[in-house]
């Protein structure tokens, strides 16, 4: 297992907010930050780089940034996701031992809120909260909230060069009625979305000021 955070250049005043919150989790596994030119120089971390920032072609980069690590297995977040509620070390061994177990091609940990998305309960549980599986007709069966992905189905999601928002609809098209392993584990509040396409949040405004 393996911790990338997908960082582009043009959010880099996000970052130094992104690292103070990030100690909110502080998992004991590898953590590679991506980014395009910059240097990112953080205590633990490892930079990595691929210089395409075209949002158009955000899939293609997180592509060849996957050919740089070293695991088949993801926990994939974004460099505008700030973590605001402790995450123990223990509570996410627990999920990421069930998402074995379980052979899942995907786990996202999110509240379980959208109204796009239908899921169905199982018989699994982490931490003893019951996993959902998410139909396989949901409109996102793509989403880059916070989750662990095997690889090899990360990269048939991201197969076509796309940017973010697209790959998460389009790419869910693609995905329809195939009925891959995709499970939902709900930990309320534990992240902020600072930015929404591009823009930064009230709540990223917040939390930014608070550093």
């Amino acid at each position: 297992m393996i911790v990338l955070v997908n960082g582009c250049d043009k959010y880099s005043y996000l970052w130094d907010g992104w690292f103070k919150y990030f100690k909110n989790f502080e998992p004991d596994y590898p953590v590679y930050f991506l980014s395009d030119e910059k240097d990112v120089k953080f205590n633990g971390i490892t930079n990595i780089k691929v210089n395409i920032p075209e949002i158009e072609l955000w899939t293609k980069k997180l592509r060849l940034a996957l050919e740089q690590l070293p695991d088949d297995d993801i926990f994939l977040l974004l460099d505008d996701l700030y973590f605001v509620k402790k995450f123990t070390q223990k509570e996410f061994d627990n999920i990421y031992r069930t998402f074995k177990t379980i052979n899942a091609d995907s786990l996202r940990i999110r509240e379980n809120k959208s109204k796009y998305t239908t899921l169905h309960p199982t018989p699994f549980k982490a931490n003893g909260v019951p996993l959902m599986k998410l139909d396989s007709h949901s409109k996102y069966l793509i989403s880059y909230n916070p989750g662990i992905w095997k690889r090899e189905f990360l990269l048939e999601c991201i197969k076509k060069d796309e940017n973010t928002w697209v790959n998460e609809t389009r790419g869910s098209q693609r995905l329809e009625g195939k009925d891959y392993g995709i499970y939902s584990y709900r930990k309320d509040g534990f992240f902020v979305n600072t930015c929404r396409k591009g823009k930064l949040t009230p709540e990223g405004e917040k939390l930014l000021k608070a550093i």
